[in-house]
């Protein structure tokens, strides 16, 4: 077992800023500065969640991917953005161990209604052959 450290980066400004929802001082304020923290203290996994991206649908932030993979060697999960079995292999060609989606499987056509629906192993391995 590990423990798992989800760090929200908000990348909307010049620069990407670690969101801190508790408003209570943490201990960084930088991408690095977490993550080194965070392999400090036994972190198994990271979970990078491109909170600018979050519910958009509109892609994710591939330049966040690439950061937060350059900046460490434990497995990274990707979060914010991604609205495609295209992207999400995008994703894991880029180097991330893992893709977490909502939005892309609960919300579904111009209105966005609720469907909750899944693709299936074949198109995933299909996805992932063809980028």
């Amino acid at each position: 077992s590990s423990t798992v450290v989800s760090i929200d980066v908000n990348c909307s400004g010049p620069e990407p800023v670690v969101r801190n929802p508790n408003k209570k001082p943490s201990f960084s304020s930088s991408l690095e500065g977490i993550i080194r923290e965070a392999e400090t203290q036994g972190a198994g996994e990271i979970v990078i969640q491109g909170v600018s991206e979050d519910g958009s649908k509109t892609g994710p932030n591939l330049a966040l991917a690439q950061t937060g993979l350059s900046l460490t060697d434990l497995p990274i999960v990707y979060a914010g953005g991604v609205s495609s079995l295209a992207q999400a292999a995008t994703l894991w060609k880029l180097g991330v161990d893992g893709v977490a989606a909502g939005s892309w499987f609960v919300f579904s056509g111009p209105l966005n209604a609720v469907l909750v629906t899944y693709p299936s192993r074949k198109r995933i391995l299909e996805a992932v052959e063809q980028n």
